[in-house]
């Protein structure tokens, strides 16, 4: 017998149409006059936006995991990567961006729409590389701008320092005007305040919605997590993001005040660790018919989530 009520997200239909939006706009970009960016999705959003609303935005690695669900999609991208040299047990995330790419192929249909330019944060391994190795492809190279995150600048990210936060802003500063020379566009600041202020909304607005899974029941589970906070990696200055997680916090309060349920036989909780099984999304629900619901992640927690923890 059921232990708890439960019910769908009033507000899931909503998400699923702001993602696709975000992939349309972007695949639609000079056909409005507008531009087209790409890079990972820790990459500062605030700065494109300073040079106009019509600056869309494609981050990588969702991207990437938008082709690991569809795994036939999948196989064939990495196989186009393999071919090239790329080894098997590189980032996958990197091998099916590249496999997109090589076989000219938009996961959300028609050809693969090549960015104006890519403005990249190096914090993994891969991530400066990945578009560096995307440039050497015949006919798919763009304009491109690295700020390194590891070097001077790397975590333990609480250990501010003059050094660490001089390391970054001058990147920022150089990369604003590198932008402006390969756009000609200019740069806006009170276009790009008001984009960092949304930032900060996003990545304060998620780990609000993260904390209620404290409840039990928990009012989410870990699968439905990934469609809500992969939101945040699209571009985390779109206004329209923070908007939508307000909404979503409320929903889930409600949730959590009237005891609703993810899994209404909710009798083990567990955290995962790490990437989402993309491909493999179905583990969850096996687990949900032993009455397991997975509350989270450090991933889903923390990778678009800005935390504060207490030592004491």
């Amino acid at each position: 017998m059921p232990r708890y009520q439960t019910e769908p997200l009033r507000c899931w239909g909503k998400a699923k149409e702001l993602r696709l939006t975000y992939y349309k706009d972007y695949a639609e970009a000079h056909a409005k006059g507008g531009l087209r960016w790409s890079g990972g999705s820790w990459t500062p959003c605030s700065i494109p936006r300073g040079f106009g609303d019509d600056v869309y935005a494609l981050t990588s690695e969702p991207y990437a995991a938008s082709i690991a669900f569809d795994r036939k999609f999948s196989m064939r991208c990495l196989e186009a990567a393999e071919k090239l040299g790329f080894a098997r047990d590189l980032c996958s995330y990197m091998l099916n961006y590249i496999g997109s790419v090589v076989l000219n192929e938009y996961a959300f249909g028609g050809p693969f729409p090549t960015p104006d330019f890519i403005f990249q944060t190096h914090i993994c391994c891969t991530h400066g590389k990945w578009y560096q190795a995307v440039n050497d492809l015949k006919g798919k190279a763009a304009p491109i701008y690295i700020i390194d995150m590891r070097a001077g600048a790397c975590p333990p990210f609480y250990e501010m320092n003059s050094h660490k936060i001089d390391y970054i802003a001058d990147q920022f500063l150089d990369g604003i005007d590198w932008i402006e020379k390969t756009t000609g566009r200019p740069f806006d600041e009170e276009r790009f305040l008001e984009a960092v202020w949304t930032e900060l909304r996003t990545v304060s607005l998620w780990p609000k919605i993260a904390e209620l899974n404290q409840a039990v029941p928990a009012p989410l589970e870990e699968k439905t997590m990934y469609a809500l906070y992969v939101l945040a990696t699209l571009d985390k200055a779109w206004k329209t993001i923070p908007d939508f997680y307000e909404e979503l916090y409320d929903e889930v309060k409600d949730r959590v005040d009237r005891g609703i349920a993810a899994v209404e036989n909710e009798t083990i909780r567990i955290m995962t660790h790490a990437q989402p099984p993309w491909g493999f999304l179905g583990m969850f629900r096996t687990m949900e018919k032993m009455g397991a619901v997975s509350i989270g992640s450090l991933y889903t927690f923390g990778l678009e989530g800005v935390w504060r923890y207490d030592a004491k």
